[in-house]
């Protein structure tokens, strides 16, 4: 199983928030762990913790390369689902193409 880290600005990142997250983070990259070395989750919020919140989910994949990207929306929970569910897929993309194929090594993408 892969490592996780979560980091947060203005967004509370308590106990269950970060349970769902990793919930979430397997459930769409399953069956994936052995290509995966780590992933990393950052949120970032507005001041107060209210409004707009962004979230960016790296996936460090193995033997190297990755990919990442951002999803924002109105509150944590929804940009998270977001994210994660687009990370998923991109990752599966990425795995697909196979090693040697040109390209970047990682995607960013922010909406």
């Amino acid at each position: 199983m892969w490592k996780t880290t979560m980091h947060s600005q203005a967004v509370e990142l308590d106990g269950p928030f970060r349970t769902s997250i990793e919930e979430q983070l397997q459930r769409a990259l399953a069956g994936l762990g052995r290509r995966i070395g780590h992933v990393h989750v950052r949120l970032y919020g507005e001041a107060g913790g209210e409004g707009v919140c962004t979230c960016y989910v790296r996936v460090d994949l193995l033997p190297g390369g990755g990919v990442a990207l951002g999803e924002t929306a109105g509150d944590p929970a929804t940009a998270v689902t977001r994210a994660v569910l687009r990370i998923g897929a991109a990752v599966r993309q990425r795995l697909e193409q196979g090693p040697g194929v040109p390209g970047p090594e990682t995607a960013v993408l922010v909406s």
